[in-house]
């Protein structure tokens, strides 16, 4: 293996811009040395291996320090290999990144960018040279765009991935607060386009007007591409660049509109036909629909058709601007005929004879309904599932999955209809099973402690009494805060616990000399 001094390594550009925590890094150098070679160019400019140099560097340094010069000079020496110029520089810094897991995506995105500048390649080129879909390409890139605090967030994980995709549809303020409030209400993907109303900023695909051929391939495309994968399928169907769909859409107006216009036929914007007091609108069921329609290329001063832009897709309405010219089109009032007129009261009897059966059956079932019975946990169950359908869609999927297990149908569209009848064809033991599930479920929707608590120590939660030290706990802190935990317990105060080195033997002392009922100071005192 060769080996080269520390001083002849040549350090330029690097895509890496965040070493990360070398703690763990350095102690093991100044234990082990460097074990895997560093890759070098043949001029010795570093091509990957900034990482390890860096912590080669910190590791001398702590050696000198501690007056340990002999063992520091063993470390200058490196061991290298020459990179035989087969791999590119930036492609390498890439491969190793990527793979070994040690860019951040913000680090990942700049890369990507750089290198398809550098070496005039596309999307494609670059994801078939480091064997990745492009849309993972695509997405790193994307967030390259965001503000410089969103980009931290998503480095330090406050944010993820799917979460910075979508606040494409937001500008630096939007994001400011966007990320404020991911954190503090515990937003999912999901969660956080309901809450943003990130559906207004998106447009449905499946009936749009103009003509969508370019959209099929098109990364905005959100049933097309892997934002399936990582921002949630319930945007599938869905165009997320706003920008680009309103042009499309609005080409299209413009385009209807100036045939329109050929043929003699008056086109006004929807928003001069409401400064009219007396236009009116003339509706398809309308009896004279059909007659006006043929009358608006020889009435251009009575009759015009607007585009209502305040739905989508758009829709050709046809208004009369003028009200005298309606006058010559109402209809003769005709004579209702004795049985017509019985027929109608008949009708309204029925009407009125239902709601007092609806009233009747209402009142009577509350009068026999017992508190504990099967009927009133089904109709506590029915409430429920319907409730779930004005929530998020994560409340939604899961009622879907209980509706499909107790064989309700679920239609394409819109919401099924839950069948008293079924329910009540459970057995008792289902009834309690189901209630107690969305009971549970529900309480991941519960974001407060205002709320939480009560219900928790209701239940007989007790944090006091059962709260339990872990593993995932104890990964939140560092390796000081870790040692300052120990000093807070006063555990381990007859063991040399201060010999220990990393943070995982510092974790396994915690979890081994620690009990239920050890709440952390902090634990006590966050507010969630």
């Amino acid at each position: 293996m060769q080996e080269i001094d520390i001083k002849e390594i040549v350090v330029k550009d690097n895509i890496r811009t965040d070493y990360g925590d070398l703690t763990e890094m350095v102690a093991s150098i100044k234990q082990y040395g460097i074990r895997k070679p560093l890759e070098l160019k043949a001029d010795n400019e570093l091509v990957d291996g900034h990482r390890r140099l860096k912590a080669c560097e910190c590791a001398i340094n702590q050696l000198l320090s501690e007056g340990k010069k002999e063992k520091a000079d063993l470390l200058r020496k490196l061991p290298f290999f020459y990179n035989d110029g087969k791999v590119g520089k930036t492609t390498s810094q890439l491969i190793s990144g990527i793979f070994g897991k040690n860019l951040n995506l913000v680090e990942q995105g700049e890369s990507f960018k750089k290198y398809m500048e550098e070496n005039k390649q596309t999307i494609e080129q670059m994801a078939e040279k480091i064997n990745k879909r492009p849309e993972y390409l695509q997405h790193r890139i994307d967030i390259t765009e965001l503000t410089e605090e969103a980009k931290i967030a998503l480095v330090e994980k406050r944010i993820s991935l799917g979460h910075a995709l979508l606040f494409k549809n937001l500008n630096s303020g939007e994001q400011k607060k966007a990320i404020n409030n991911i954190k503090e209400s515990k937003l999912s993907v999901a969660d956080f386009a309901d809450a943003h109303n990130m559906r207004s900023k998106t447009m449905e695909l499946k009936d749009v007007v103009f003509d969508k051929k370019d959209c099929k391939d098109c990364r905005f495309n959100g049933g097309e591409q892997a934002l399936l994968t990582e921002i949630g399928d319930h945007l599938t169907g869905l165009c997320l660049d706003s920008t680009c769909f309103m042009k499309k859409n609005n080409a299209w107006i413009q385009s209807e509109t100036d045939k329109l216009k050929k043929e003699g036929i008056n086109v006004l914007p929807i928003k001069k036909i409401g400064q009219m007091k007396n236009a009116e609108q003339i509706y398809s069921h309308d009896d004279r629909y059909q007659k006006i329609a043929k009358k608006l290329r020889k009435e251009s001063e009575n009759f015009a058709v607007v585009f209502d832009t305040n739905r989508m897709p758009p829709k050709k309405e046809i208004y009369c601007i003028n009200p005298k010219a309606l006058e010559e089109e109402k209809p003769e009032p005709t004579k209702t005929s004795e049985k017509e007129l019985n027929m109608t009261r008949k009708e309204r009897l029925r009407n009125r004879v239902e709601d007092h059966k609806r009233d009747w059956l209402i009142n009577k079932t509350k009068e026999m309904i017992g508190k504990e019975s099967k009927p009133s946990k089904a109709l506590i169950l029915f409430t429920l599932i319907e409730a779930a359908y004005y929530q998020n869609v994560f409340a939604r999927s899961r009622m879907q999955k209980i509706l499909k297990e107790i064989n309700i149908k679920i239609p394409e569209w819109g919401r099924p209809a839950t069948k008293m009848k079924k329910l009540l064809e459970l057995n008792p033991g289902k009834i309690d099973e189901l209630i107690h599930r969305i009971a549970t479920e529900t309480l991941n929707q519960i974001y407060t402690g205002e709320n939480l608590e009560p219900i928790a120590n209701a239940t007989g939660v007790d944090l006091k009494k059962q709260f339990q030290i872990t593993k995932e706990l104890l990964d939140l802190y560092t390796k000081g805060q870790v040692i300052e935990l120990i000093t807070e317990f006063k555990i381990g105060q007859d063991t040399d616990w201060k010999k220990l080195n990393k943070k995982p033997d510092y974790i396994d002392f915690v979890l081994k000399n620690t009990k239920p009922g050890m709440v952390p100071e902090i634990v006590q005192k966050v507010k969630i």
